[in-house]
Formats: structure tokens, C-alpha cells, sequence
């Protein structure tokens, strides 16, 4: 299972998140996870390279627990995560936000990531889709 973000995953996330909400970077010599310390606005190393890195609970964090699309109550949607079981021993995740607010009454979503094999990887789309429509 993966534990936190990859290289390519990091420098994205760092362009468009706080530094401080990473909790982790992945040391350029050899991408080895480091409990990482920030002072202000940068990251401190022992030999300054490294890439801001996110655990699952950083992420998610990160996410916001309702999006709101306007002032009315049928226009609050609520965070998702799903587990699925993709056949074969794989297992599949996906993070949308609905409600279950409208003339039928049953939950639909407003907006989802699709299935991925890992909780990270949904976490990081949905991040980039936030930040996208401008809920982040």
C-alpha cells in the first residue's frame, strides 16, 4: 500500500499547497521518506534538497469536508470516500462530494475522481480538482 506521495506527485502538490501542510519530503538521494521540519516558508534539510512530500493523513486533512456551490442548503456537498473491491484481490478507491438533497432524495455526486488502485492517488486528483474549481 503506498504510504504518501511520489516524487512527481510532490513537486505539483508543492506548487499549488502551504509547504507547512506537507509532513514529510522525499530526500533526492534516494527518495527515502524524512520526517520533515519547516522554519517560515522553507524546508529544512540537512543538505537542502528534498521535495515536500504528503502522508495519507496530510492529505486528507487538506480536503475539505463540505463544498459549498452556493448559499442554499441543497448546495452544500458533503466528502466521500469509498472502498471497492475491483475483483481479482484488487482493491479500489474513489473520493467524491454529494448530497442527497435533490427531488429524489438519493445521494448523487456533484463531482468524483473515478476509481484508483490506491487511497493516495485518489486524494491527490481530488486535491487538483478542488483546487481546479477553486474549493481549496
Amino acid at each position: 500500500m503506498k504510504s504518501y506521495t511520489n516524487l512527481e506527485q510532490g513537486k505539483k502538490l508543492a506548487e499549488i499547497l502551504p509547504l507547512e501542510s506537507a509532513d514529510m519530503f522525499l530526500a533526492l538521494n534516494g527518495h527515502i521518506p524524512v520526517m520533515s521540519k519547516y522554519i517560515d516558508d522553507g524546508l529544512v534539510t540537512a543538505d537542502n534538497t528534498a521535495i515536500p512530500c504528503w502522508s495519507l493523513a496530510a492529505l486528507l486533512d487538506v480536503l475539505p469536508n463540505e463544498i459549498s456551490t452556493g448559499e442554499e442548503w441543497h448546495n452544500k456537498y458533503q466528502i466521500d470516500i469509498r472502498k471497492y473491491n475491483g475483483g481479482d484481490n484488487t482493491t479500489l478507491y474513489q473520493i467524491a462530494y454529494g448530497n442527497n438533497r435533490g427531488s429524489s432524495g438519493s445521494w448523487h455526486d456533484m463531482i468524483n475522481t473515478g476509481e484508483r488502485q490506491n487511497l493516495i492517488d485518489s486524494c491527490v486528483d481530488m486535491i487538483f480538482l478542488c483546487k481546479e474549481h477553486k474549493w481549496l
